[in-house]
């Protein structure tokens, strides 16, 4: 009689022959009906069974669900029906994973390393006071969970503290590269330098302004000369540092115009030759009194003949006839009336201490283009 035999899920597995041990179909001896010394490969069977084939190498044929156990590694393996993987247990008592429960609702998963807890797992935020009082067990190990989060547990994973180790109590940390996070594990301080100073502390938990201040800079009031100015203000002469920052303001002077010039331009502006004279000035606006130069033998007065030299200036003056100083004398029409004399027409003339005389009536006895005027004072 021939054993059609199945797997668990009832699929056919394999057919054994009367009286034959089919050695080929799994890693176990399958015993057919009528089978002649059958015992040892039962036996044998057990023993794999026993020791879930231990060895450095896989058993052949294996079938899907089936446990190997890899004597050099110590690792417990499994079949999945295509390749063998590793079936580690949750916690071995020095490193894995464990579930605690919170409290009837609320289980966290514990992350093993080392024999200590190094991190938390949790769908909900659980407050140190929700803790269990009692230390929890895992495995054989007893974890007092306030001392791992002394903070409690956020929603998602939280990092174990070390409070055995003084060296790591600030807790474990990540490493590599994170894509975000909710704030610094330690604050950094932000440090201007330069030409600006300033500093602000940024943990990465809120936005922070930095406010700089120049270095350098004008402030408060500018003395100079007992003059105080105020800032800020209008400048005319600042000096501006490599920075590009103003370090000094004054106002122009007239050394600082010199010096932009190049030279230092003539204060008084002289006159010689025919004329003389000199200069003021007042910053703004220059102002010449000029004179003409007056001729040492020449006495001013009225004349009838004048010299009149190349530089348009009379240098000589004489007349025709000496000018009488009293009396009535002829007098060319065009010609200016002297001062202290009067035309003899029958005017009323004012004299200088208040009197008046009546100059005689000649006038239309003179020469034609002449006139008599008569000296009064």
């Amino acid at each position: 009689m021939t054993y059609n035999l199945t797997n668990y899920d009832g699929t056919f597995l394999v057919s054994v022959a009367n009286s034959t041990v089919c050695t080929s179909a799994t890693s176990l001896a399958l015993i057919g009906q009528n089978a002649v010394n059958f015992g040892l490969p039962l036996n044998e069977n057990f023993i794999y069974l026993l020791q879930n084939f231990a060895s450095s190498t896989p058993p052949a044929s294996p079938i899907a669900g089936q446990i190997w156990y890899n004597s050099v590694t110590a690792v417990m393996n499994y079949y999945d029906g295509m390749e063998w993987l590793t079936l580690s247990p949750p916690y071995d008592g020095n490193a894995g994973t464990a579930q605690v429960m919170i409290n009837q609702q609320t289980s966290i998963t514990l992350v093993l390393s080392g024999g200590s807890i190094v991190s938390a797992i949790s769908n909900v935020p659980i407050n140190p006071s929700q803790f269990p009082v009692q230390p929890v067990y895992v495995g054989a190990s007893t974890f007092q969970l306030q001392d791992f989060f002394p903070t409690g547990v956020a929603a998602g994973i939280t990092l174990a503290t070390i409070p055995s180790n003084s060296q790591w109590n600030t807790g474990y940390t990540f490493r590599g590269t994170a894509t975000s996070a909710n704030i610094l594990a330690t604050a950094r301080n932000i440090t201007i330098a330069g030409s600006a100073t300033g500093s602000v502390l940024f943990d990465g938990s809120n936005d922070v302004v930095l406010t700089a201040t120049l270095v350098n800079t004008l402030n408060g009031n500018i003395i100079s000369n007992s003059n105080v100015t105020q800032i800020p203000n209008w400048f005319t002469n600042v000096f501006v540092n490599s920075n590009g920052i103003v370090t000094d303001a004054t106002t122009l002077n007239d050394q600082d115009v010199y010096n932009a010039i190049g030279y230092t331009p003539p204060s008084i502006i002289l006159f010689s030759g025919d004329v003389n004279g000199n200069t003021v000035s007042n910053g703004t606006t220059w102002t010449s009194n000029v004179y003409i130069n007056t001729q040492a033998n020449l006495t001013p007065g009225y004349y009838s003949n004048v010299y009149v030299g190349a530089n348009g200036l009379v240098s000589s003056a004489n007349n025709d006839n000496a000018v009488p100083t009293s009396g009535i004398i002829l007098w060319p029409n065009l010609a200016t009336i002297p001062s202290g004399w009067a035309v003899c027409n029958g005017q009323t003339i004012f004299l200088p201490d208040n009197t008046t005389i009546i100059s005689p009536n000649i006038a239309n006895s003179a020469p034609t283009g002449t006139t008599y005027i008569i000296r009064i004072v």
